[in-house]
């Protein structure tokens, strides 16, 4: 009975082991320079609070040396913004920055952050889009560079 199993159990697995496929080689991919736009601007800057309210609601785009477009598929916005704080102690107004956050699929962001931004922005506050990854036509997944505004 030992041997009808032993037998049974090499009639299955030989002719897996003897069709068995060698993994496929990869060519490696050499990554294009990005560049990441917010309307005409590619670099972190300064700009002043009447042009980021109209900038915030552009869309973001990312291309390539060859002006090749990529889709975005996950991008995250921060807006570090002045305000102040009271001092328990002795009740003084003391500045100091608050930070808001949030993970986006779609540019442009969302007509709250939009609404909110264009509402709250002024000199001293910082705008940054970060980790922004990007999809190529063949389905390649990469990262782009960040670009952040600070508002003169």
């Amino acid at each position: 009975m030992k041997i009808i199993r032993l037998f049974a159990l090499m009639l299955i697995l030989i002719p897996g082991i003897i069709n068995a496929q060698k993994p496929a080689v990869v060519k490696p991919y050499k990554v294009p320079q990005l560049q990441t736009y917010l309307s005409t601007y590619t670099d972190s800057t300064g700009i002043s609070a009447q042009v980021a309210t109209s900038l915030i609601a552009m869309p973001l785009k990312v291309t390539d040396a060859k002006k090749q477009d990529y889709k975005i598929m996950h991008y995250q916005l921060s807006f570090k913004k002045l305000g102040v704080r009271e001092d328990e102690v002795t009740g003084k107004m003391i500045p100091t920055y608050t930070m808001s956050a949030e993970a986006f699929t779609k540019t442009p962001v969302s007509a709250i952050w939009i609404k909110t931004i264009q509402d709250l922005i002024k000199k001293g506050d910082e705008l940054l889009f970060f980790d922004i990854i990007v999809k190529d036509a063949q389905g390649r997944v990469m990262y782009a560079p960040n670009i952040k505004f600070s508002i003169l």
